[in-house]
């Protein structure tokens, strides 16, 4: 059996190349045996299983250590791996006699570069370029400067060169300029002499009669010129195949498109995931080539994985820094990305005698576009992270460049592989999104900063981002609800961005851009962030030249603080905006309202009812002679001053401010106020003895809050829930809502409401008879929450716990259940559901 250059005689259990004998395992040689019967076939992961080991039962794993011998030893696009379904082999076989097994094949015609470094992991990618192949076929490898994709195509044309008689045929197109170029150059590689006239016509009439494989590599600047010589073939020579590589499509008829992504990056850390990830298997493999003694161990995949992902899985950039490796090890490398397009270089030469460098591909791609997309990819690098088209046209479009402008450059730039469309956008309701890879946006924000147009760019982002937040304005209507109005988590990377510019550049756009943020950090449940940003700010010298913007401040780090149950803080900047908003010429309503609301809560979260009361009156006063703008914070007074009341038993006095503050909601509409209003609802439910309309309001206002993605209010939601569910007999579900209001409130960074959901786990800790327990997650639970007291549906239950655990146990048990609880954390309520850790 004959195939490419290799020989399998059975008779002998030989493998020959070129008549000459290769080494190969028993278990390898049946398994090509088997592969090789079964040629253009797949063949089921068990059939293969059965044939190579029939006297026992072995698993995956066996079998695929036997393939990645197999492909070492045959090249990657020999054995195609479908997923479902098995293994397939895919080069064509000759059944040749017994006799002429130890003949070698002769080298099919062709000029093809001998196969380089392995590939790594283009498995399946190599297996679709090879199935593709063949008859009429105009296959276009489409990818970005540096993805890989010459090394696909030589590999592809290597596999599937016997498959044509007359021959496989690289034709490098780098330094060509017009299609006459082209039909020189194929015409001296085949050795057909072309008249000086009508050369295109003589030679596809020679090529008629021949059946063979062109590939064309590098293909990008002669878009028009190869589709031309792409479309002369499939009408007058039709058994040519050919295979391009191109930073875009050529647009001919018949076209297919392969486009070539980056190689994978590990989903998982470890040296398993990372070994089996394209990105670094390519890095181990070059890294190898540089310095032999180099190996991927557990200490070091980590970094090796993160190197990668900065470099976007491209090839050449990862094995550009592989090579680095002897001088600088990952340390180096890692502190030295900022600096990318002066890194990644090396000493040798592209096809187009360039350096063969980074920055060298791209200047060959940015060469390609027209100004219009050359300007917009240079706007594009002031974004972070990914953009919408929205987006990306309110930044890059100005005076000389309108909307639709910036959008038929967007297309430009899909085209040319310079921006990627983010796949899972496609899959959303949303709008789509696009991403520059981040060496593309570090090559183009230089010539950005070439431009001298970064600044003003940046300026921009600010103010749009700025406008997003405070959501659109309607005359004749209130503002819109700011805890409704927020930005995808896509976007943060670039509200980051420019509040860091705006605090260094704008301190009066840093603050009200930090202000107009702080709702949506809140949803996000990003206080830490939210805080250090505006605790910076409020240090800064240069903000005191702004006393109103620095009162906004002080109202947004009130909410902030007070979400995280930093009590102290709530009042100290709430206080601190009250005096500011005094002190002001003309009264403002709506900030002085806001202050003593801040004021309000505190004290009411501390337990401290009797203050807390006049302070939420005052803001009830303040809201209502603020007038329609201010309906919302109105709703959000009247629930907190009935939930002072419902927490010493004035039910009857709480009911019509909560309905009152219901009807505001729903008046403005307001779906996040009317959800908390039931949230304060079932609370009060809750107080009365009543758990199953407290649930039914709970679970009423769930959903709602999942839909706006607040995950405070969410993760309060869960806990009381638990809280609920326990009361009413349902200890599985109790177990579950609390374990999963704790692991909200743990990824976020809000012991408040770890705290919280401490308390149902403590209960049914007892309900198992297990007081220890409950007394110990008790105590962390108060650890949690510092100088703020249980209030609400939490503090009935703590209180009546700790009333049950203390009579349960003896006084010894009391003590060491808070040494104990000294020694953990909130987490330590995911042991088990409740349970002691074993």
């Amino acid at each position: 059996m004959r195939f490419a250059r290799y020989t399998l005689d059975r008779e002998r259990r030989q493998l020959l190349a070129d008549g000459q004998p290769v080494p190969i395992g028993g278990r390898a040689f049946d398994l090509l045996d088997e592969l090789v019967r079964h040629a253009g076939r797949t063949v089921s992961t068990e059939a293969l299983r059965r044939a190579v080991w029939p006297d026992r039962k072995v698993g995956d794993n066996n079998l695929r250590v036997q393939i990645t011998a197999l492909r070492k030893l045959l090249g990657e696009g020999v054995i195609a791996l479908h997923a479902t379904r098995g293994y397939r082999f895919t080069l064509p076989v000759d059944a040749g006699s017994e006799d002429d097994g130890a003949r070698a094949a002769p080298a099919p015609p062709g000029n093809l570069p001998a196969q380089g470094s392995p590939l790594c992991g283009r498995d399946e990618a190599l297996a679709a370029i090879t199935e593709a192949l063949g008859g009429q076929v105009r296959l276009t490898l489409v990818g970005p400067a540096g993805i890989g994709k010459t090394a696909l195509a030589r590999a592809a044309a290597l596999a599937r060169r016997d498959a044509f008689p007359d021959g496989a045929w690289w034709v490098e197109l780098a330094a060509l300029t017009e299609l006459p170029q082209i039909v020189a150059r194929v015409g001296a590689l085949l050795q057909i002499d072309l008249p000086p006239e009508g050369a295109l016509e003589a030679l596809v009439r020679v090529l008629s009669e021949r059946r063979l494989l062109l590939v064309l590599d590098n293909a990008e600047h002669l878009v028009d010129a190869v589709s031309a010589f792409a479309d002369a073939l499939l009408r007058h020579a039709p058994r040519v195949a050919l295979l391009a590589t191109s930073r875009r499509a050529l647009r001919c008829a018949g076209e297919q498109l392969q486009r070539i992504g980056p190689l994978s990056l590990p989903q998982q850390p470890g040296l398993a995931a990372g070994r089996r990830s394209g990105a670094v298997a390519w890095f181990e493999a070059r890294a190898r080539r540089a310095d032999p003694g180099f190996a991927l161990t557990d200490a070091n995949v980590d970094a090796v994985t993160e190197l990668c992902r900065r470099l976007d899985g491209v090839a050449l950039a990862i094995g550009l820094a592989a090579a680095r490796l002897p001088a600088l090890g990952l340390a180096g490398l890692h502190e030295r990305l900022g600096d990318r397009l002066r890194l990644l270089t090396s000493g040798a030469t592209d096809p187009r005698g360039h350096p063969l460098a980074l920055s060298a591909a791209l200047d060959w791609s940015f060469g390609l576009l027209a100004e219009r997309e050359r300007t917009v990819l240079c706007r594009l690098s002031v974004f972070s992270g990914s953009f919408s088209a929205g987006a990306a046209q309110a930044l890059a479009a100005d005076d000389t460049l309108d909307a639709w402008e910036v959008l038929a450059a967007l297309d430009g730039l899909i085209e040319h592989s310079l921006l990627a469309c983010d796949p899972a956008s496609l899959q959303s309701a949303g709008a789509a999104r696009h991403r520059l890879h981040e060496s593309v946006r570090v090559y183009a924000r230089a010539r950005l900063d070439e431009r001298g147009e970064t600044p003003a760019l940046q300026r921009r982002l600010a103010l749009d981002l700025r406008a997003r937040l405070t959501g659109p304005a309607e005359a004749g209507r209130a503002p819109p609800d700011r805890m409704a109005v927020t930005l995808p988590d896509a976007d943060l990377d670039d509200l980051r961005a420019a509040l860091a510019w705006a605090a260094e550049h704008d301190p009066a756009l840093a603050l009200g851009l930090a202000v107009d943020a702080t709702p949506c950090l809140r949803r996000r449940a990003h206080h830490h962030e939210g805080r250090r940003i505006a605790l910076g700010l409020l240090a800064d010298p240069r903000c005191a030249a702004y006393p109103q913007a620095l009162l906004g401040l002080r109202l947004a780090l009130a909410a902030l603080c007070f979400e995280q149950h930093a009590l102290d803080e709530t009042l100290a900047h709430a206080e601190a905006a009250l005096q500011a908003a005094r002190a002001a010429a003309e009264p403002d309503h709506a900030r002085l309202g806001e202050a003593w609301s801040w004021i309000g809560v505190a004290q009411q979260m501390r337990g401290a009812f009797a203050p807390a009361e006049p302070a939420l009156r005052q803001a009830l006063v303040h809201h209502r002679l603020a007038g329609p703008a201010q309906a919302a914070s109105l709703a959000s007074d009247l629930n907190n001053l009935a939930l002072v009341m419902v927490e010493q038993a004035r039910f009857d006095e709480a009911q019509p401010l909560f309905e009152e503050a219901l009807a505001v909601n729903r008046a403005i509409g307001r779906d996040w106020g009317v959800a908390v209003t039931l949230e304060n609802l079932g609370e009060a439910a809750y107080a009365r003895g009543d758990a199953v309309t407290a649930r039914a309001r709970w679970e009423e206002a769930l959903p709602t809050m999942r839909r706006l993605a607040h995950v405070y209010q969410e993760s309060l939601l869960l806990g009381y829930l638990a809280l609920a569910l326990r009361r009413l007999g349902e200890p599985v579900a109790a177990e579950a809502h609390a374990q999963e209001s704790l692991r909200l409130a743990l990824s976020h960074r809000l012991p408040a409401l770890a705290a919280d959901a401490l308390v149902p786990l403590a209960g049914l800790a007892l309900d198992r008879g297990d007081a220890m327990h409950c007394a110990v997650l008790l105590h962390v639970a108060q650890r949690q929450r510092g100088a703020a007291v249980a209030i609400g549906p939490t503090g009935v239950e703590a209180r009546a716990l700790a009333a049950a655990s203390d009579a349960a146990l003896g006084a010894a048990a009391r003590v060491a259940a808070r040494l104990q609880a000294e020694r953990l954390g909130a987490e330590h309520g995911l042991a088990g559901a409740g349970r002691p850790a074993r």
